[in-house]
C-alpha cells in the first residue's frame, strides 16, 4: 500500500514539474528574450573596441547609436527619423546567431550591425557641448520611443548611410535579392553636400595588381538607376560597381573612371551604399519642414510606422 501510494505521488509530482522544466527550455528562453527585447527592456551588446558583452536598455543603447551614426547638428526631424530606423535594424538582427557577435544580440561594428558611442566617448567628442547634444539626441529617442519600420507585418531591414548623388538605390542592384521597401526614389536634398564628390588616384601598376588584369583600358560601363555603376569592363574583366568600391576603398559605386598620366582616376559622388535613407536627405527634408514620419514613408516605399 506505502509502494502504491509512493508511486502515486511521484507520478503527481512529475506531472507537476514538466511545464516548468518546458519554460527553461532553450527555445522558450530565446522567445522570452525576444520579447524582451522588444517591450525595450534589454539587450545584449558585444563592444568590439573592449571586448565585452554588456546588457543594455534598448533606448539607451539607441541613444549611443544615433550618437555615432549622425551629426547632432542635423535637425531634430532628421535624429527622429534615424532613431525610429536605427531601432528598426536593430530589431531585425534580434533572435539570430551571428559569430561575430560572441552570443549577444548586436555589436558595435558598423559593418554588419550599428556604430556606437558610449557616454564617455562622447563627451571626449563634445566637450562642453556634451550635456546640449546628448539631451537633443536622447529626446529624438524618447519621442519615439518603441516605433519601428514594418513591411507587410515584418521588421524593416532598414538601411541608412551618408549621401547619395541625388537618388537612392535600389536594393537588388547593390546586394541582389528582391526587397520592395528599398526601391530607388529621388533625394534632390543631397546634391547641397559640400563634399559630395571626391577623386581617388591610383598607379597604373598598383590598379593592375588589385584588379588582376594586365592592362588598365576602360570598357563599356553600366549604371544602375539611382546612377551607380552597375557593371564595368578594365582590361578583359568585368567588375560590379560595388566590386571597385571595395577594392579601392571608394565613398560610393557611382564613379566616374579614367586614366591619366599611368594612373587610374575614379571620381566619386556621395558616401555610402546607397540604399535606404539618405541622412543628409533626410537633414534637408528636415530643414524643409518635413517630419520625421514622411521622412521614413519617402525613403522606405510602401511601409508604416508600428509602435511595440
Amino acid at each position: 500500500m506505502k509502494k502504491i501510494m509512493f508511486i502515486f505521488l511521484f507520478s503527481v509530482i512529475f506531472i507537476a514539474i514538466i511545464p516548468a522544466f518546458h519554460l527553461f527550455s532553450g527555445e522558450d528562453k530565446i522567445e522570452n528574450h525576444i520579447r524582451s527585447i522588444k517591450s525595450g527592456q534589454k539587450i545584449f551588446v558585444y563592444n568590439v573596441k573592449t571586448d565585452k558583452i554588456t546588457e543594455e536598455n534598448m533606448e539607451d543603447y539607441l541613444v549611443g547609436v544615433v550618437t555615432a551614426e549622425m551629426p547632432a547638428l542635423y535637425e531634430d526631424e532628421a535624429l527622429k527619423a534615424q532613431a525610429v530606423a536605427a531601432r528598426s535594424y536593430i530589431m531585425t538582427k534580434i533572435g539570430k546567431e551571428n559569430p561575430d557577435h560572441k552570443g549577444a544580440d548586436v555589436c558595435t561594428d558598423p559593418s554588419h550591425c550599428k556604430a556606437y558611442t558610449s557616454p564617455d566617448e562622447a563627451r571626449q567628442n563634445w566637450g562642453e557641448d556634451y550635456a546640449k547634444y546628448n539631451e537633443k539626441i536622447k529626446s529624438a529617442v524618447d519621442l519615439t520611443k518603441g516605433e519601428y519600420i514594418a513591411y507587410q507585418g515584418e521588421t524593416a531591414v532598414a538601411c541608412f548611410y551618408a549621401v547619395s548623388g541625388g537618388r537612392t538605390e535600389n536594393a537588388s542592384d547593390v546586394w541582389g535579392g528582391d526587397t520592395p521597401y528599398l526601391v530607388s526614389v529621388e533625394s534632390p536634398g543631397d546634391l547641397a553636400y559640400e563634399n559630395l564628390k571626391a577623386t581617388v588616384g591610383i598607379q597604373a601598376e598598383e590598379a593592375c595588381s588589385r584588379l588582376g588584369v594586365s592592362e588598365i583600358k576602360i570598357g563599356e560601363l553600366k549604371r544602375t538607376e539611382g546612377g551607380a555603376v552597375k557593371s564595368v569592363m578594365i582590361g578583359d574583366k568585368n567588375f560590379s560597381g560595388t566590386e571597385i568600391r571595395s577594392l579601392f576603398g571608394l565613398n560610393s559605386a557611382n564613379f566616374e573612371v579614367y586614366t591619366v598620366d599611368n594612373q587610374l582616376i575614379f571620381e566619386t559622388t556621395g558616401k555610402g551604399h546607397g540604399v535606404g535613407m539618405s541622412q543628409y536627405g533626410a537633414n534637408q527634408m528636415a530643414k524643409n519642414g518635413k517630419t520625421y514620419r514622411e521622412i521614413l514613408l519617402h525613403y522606405y516605399r510602401g511601409v508604416t510606422i508600428e509602435k511595440i
